[in-house]
């Protein structure tokens, strides 16, 4: 897909003599951020797309070779009397 950038012209200024930007030197730097914005997004989300099918297909074949879940319904403790911290300065 292409896209339209306003290039500044090669012996045009960049800054006029107060050291403002021109107008056509503004208009190519948003022209190239939002391309650069635009891009960077799709790219984000194509490769979320195919890593996170990847990752599907890998924990599918992992668990077809485990036995069906159970759960396990007596429930579990934690003796509070062994846990300990310890205080440390930055």
């Amino acid at each position: 897909m292409a896209e339209n950038i306003i290039v500044p012209r090669r012996r045009e200024d960049f800054f006029d003599s107060d050291g403002n930007p021109t107008l056509r030197f503004i208009r190519f730097l948003e022209s190239l951020t939002d391309i650069t914005n635009t891009t960077t997004t799709e790219i984000i989300t194509a490769a979320f797309a195919t890593g996170f099918s990847s990752q599907i297909q890998s924990l599918q074949r992992q668990l077809d070779g485990l036995p069906e879940f159970t759960i396990d319904t007596s429930g579990f403790t934690t003796d509070l009397t062994f846990i300990t911290t310890d205080k440390v300065i930055a």
